[in-house]
């Protein structure tokens, strides 16, 4: 009896477990969800964990650990390990249709583009002797933008500098753009007449338009930093005030645009969230799960009735086929013998012209020796950079106005990495764009500084910001249409 006992309760075991390894993660959904969409470096973001057991078998234990990068700081830190990565790691027990939500803390130090790709979930069998787990899709991402800093004796300099650059230049005025009325002046034609407004004044009034150009604005930003010392803060700082800058400017309602030398990020927009299946769609997916051996057994009957005909049809037409394929194959192998030998006539006339060319070409190449300009050019780093192009990492945005050029901007430079690689902040310096006023914000000065002076030139005016850090200040000299702005960077 009692053998018979033990062996009742292994058999129950090994059924459960064999269960249990099946059925563990059917129904189990776990959702990862930023609360907001974005944030400034510095502040504190929320994230929504739920997880849901949709059937009536309990879990007694169930692991859901996941990932993000170690500039995320969680503000519990039980269950939290720190390496290359921040690992969460936490223990819940569920029972049959069950939901846990709550809502984690983070504190995001640094500015970049965070995303969750996955959670790992893992389960253990009864007395823990075996040990189940499962990736689950996680698909949420949030924007850590750059901080805001001062930028306010940037934007005096750059609006007393455009304000001499808009006196020197004819204003067109926009037909669509209406601003006011005054009276008529022997200067002002016809047509801008406003004849209500003349009758109702019993004078001759006239509408005036807003003019056509507007302020626009070129931000370069370099974020290079070759050195065997690292300045990730002056790196920072120099990003933070290019987004400063386009904050102010766009708000004033200039357009604005911007180069870097390092790749952001290709996509600009956060993606929809995806939700788990609800109680229809699983009823719905349990009907066709079950109904799919049915229609396979229906499907294989059709085909075999449907294959019969077929088969002794196609009999017959591959005993007429060989019979044609004997007679088509003869003819092909007469074709091709009186082919051949038109190829090597024409392959012995070509090796002939070919020994011509080369003997030509050993001639001219004794009179003439090629210079060192003459080869095609090439940078130190090995690239090939062609006139109109460049090669390497960049990212370059046309100057626009309004709130989403804005957002494209915060995106991109949060997107920004600058040491997965960047680009000689000279060879992005190429044609200016047309009537827009140039700022310049980069550290390395003496690299820059020639080829900083033949972009602006002499009849454009810009300013050139150098953020440094330590007691020696950057000195250079500059011409009188380059204002150059310093801006010492504390270390962290």
């Amino acid at each position: 009896m009692i053998s018979l006992f033990f062996l009742g309760i292994f058999l129950v075991c090994a059924a459960w477990n064999w269960y249990f390894s099946h059925w563990w993660h059917k129904g189990v959904y776990v959702f990862l969800n930023f609360v907001q969409d974005h944030v400034y470096a510095g502040e504190q973001a929320q994230m929504t964990e739920r997880i849901e057991n949709r059937k009536r078998m309990m879990l007694p234990i169930l692991e859901v650990a996941f990932r993000v990068r170690k500039e995320l700081i969680f503000t519990d830190f039980e269950n939290t390990n720190v390496s290359d990565y921040t690992y969460k790691r936490d223990i819940f027990a569920l029972l049959g249709n069950q939901r846990i939500t709550r809502t984690l803390t983070l504190d995001c130090t640094k500015r970049g583009y965070y995303r969750i790709e996955q959670s790992d979930l893992t389960t253990y069998s009864l007395l823990h002797r075996q040990r189940f787990s499962r990736e689950c899709t996680a698909d949420t991402e949030l924007y850590v933008y750059a901080g805001r800093t001062d930028v306010s004796e940037i934007m005096s300099e750059c609006v007393r500098m455009m304000g001499n650059v808009q006196c020197t230049r004819m204003l067109c005025e926009d037909p669509f753009a209406y601003a006011s009325i005054r009276e008529y002046t022997s200067a002002d034609p016809m047509k801008t007449v406003n004849w209500k407004a003349s009758a109702k004044t019993g004078k001759l009034m006239v509408n005036t338009f807003e003019s056509t150009r507007m302020e626009k604005v070129m931000l370069y930003l370099d974020v290079e930093d070759k050195g065997i010392l690292k300045y990730e803060d002056v790196i920072e700082e120099s990003i933070s005030v290019a987004a400063s800058l386009a904050g102010r400017m766009l708000c004033r309602g200039m357009e604005v645009g911007i180069c870097v030398n390092a790749a952001g990020r290709s996509g600009l927009w956060p993606r929809e969230e995806k939700a788990g299946p609800g109680k229809e769609e699983r009823v719905k997916l349990q009907e066709e799960e079950k109904g799919k051996p049915q229609r396979e057994e229906k499907g294989k009957q059709q085909k075999e009735e449907k294959s019969k005909p077929q088969e002794e049809e196609n009999e017959k037409l591959q005993e007429e086929e060989k019979g044609k394929t004997q007679e088509e194959n003869e003819k092909l192998q007469e074709e091709e013998k009186g082919k051949t030998q038109e190829e090597e006539k024409r392959e012995q006339q070509r090796e002939e012209k070919g020994k011509l060319r080369q003997g030509r070409k050993a001639k001219l190449g004794e009179k003439r020796s090629t210079s060192p300009e003459e080869k095609e050019p090439q940078q130190e780093d090995g690239i090939r950079r062609h006139k109109g192009a460049y090669a390497g990492n960049k990212t370059y945005m046309k100057p626009a106005g309004g709130r989403q050029q804005l957002a494209k901007i915060e995106r991109m430079l949060a997107g920004c990495r600058p040491e997965e690689g960047t680009q000689a902040f000279a060879s992005i310096l190429g044609q200016p764009e047309e009537d827009a006023f140039i700022i310049i914000i980069s550290k390395n000065a003496e690299e820059n500084r020639e080829a900083i002076g033949n972009f602006i030139g002499r009849e454009r005016q810009g300013i050139w910001v150098i953020p440094f850090q330590g007691a020696e200040e950057p000195e250079i000299r500059a011409p009188g249409n380059i204002r150059i702005i310093r801006r010492e960077v504390e270390r962290s």
